[in-house]
């Protein structure tokens, strides 16, 4: 796989992730993912990171979620990444599509989040206070501000500085605006459109 390279220091990397490839292998054979096309360019990222699968990625994208993802080239960038994502003091900015009947032009979302109950596919929005109870989700915040309208849709723009798995798919769902695409989480099919309408495009 082809990588595309944003930024590039003797310290740290950002690369744009396509949609459709995933971060890093779930088996120790598999190819094509970002890992692999990382190692392929730069094979002193080899034992940096969280594990070997993980070559110096600070941070995950969903496969089908496209945008830029912060490698560490050394341990000691590492480790500082590692705790400045800790810290909140990443500030991770996103653009999304959702369908904008009744969506207010701003707004924060802050359902606190845990893995599904029936589904492990998807996480679970606690909105109610009986699941927080229930499932000791962890705490989740979404900001986002709507950039633009166009028929029946919106082009929003949402900032996390911790995005939990699937937090922004989940969070839309959660205030029945889930994203376009999103068949997962119930949000309508596009043709044409393979994928949910996410995309990491600051950071």
């Amino acid at each position: 796989a082809s990588l595309v390279v944003r930024l590039e220091t003797p310290e740290v990397l950002v690369v744009d992730k396509p949609s459709g490839q995933p971060t890093a292998p779930l088996r120790p054979e598999e190819t094509g993912t970002l890992a692999n096309a990382l190692l392929g360019r730069y094979p002193e990222l080899t034992g940096i990171g969280y594990g070997a699968r993980e070559p110096g990625i600070v941070h995950r994208l969903d496969t089908d979620t496209s945008g830029l993802v912060v490698v560490a080239r050394t341990a000691a960038a590492f480790e500082t990444l590692k705790q400045a994502l800790k810290d909140d003091l990443i500030q991770k900015t996103y653009l999304l599509v959702c369908l904008e009947a009744g969506l207010p032009e701003t707004g924060t979302i802050e359902f606190p989040i845990t893995n599904h109950p029936k589904d492990q596919r998807r996480v679970y929005a606690c909105v109610h206070p009986r699941d927080v109870m229930r499932y000791a989700p962890r705490p989740a915040t979404t900001t986002y501000e709507v950039v633009r309208k166009k028929g029946v849709n919106a082009l929003v723009q949402v900032k996390v500085s911790r995005a939990l798995r699937h937090q922004i798919r989940a969070h839309f769902a959660a205030i029945d605006h889930p994203l376009i695409g999103d068949l997962l989480y119930g949000g309508p099919m596009v043709e044409g459109l393979k994928r949910h309408a996410l995309h990491a495009s600051r950071i």
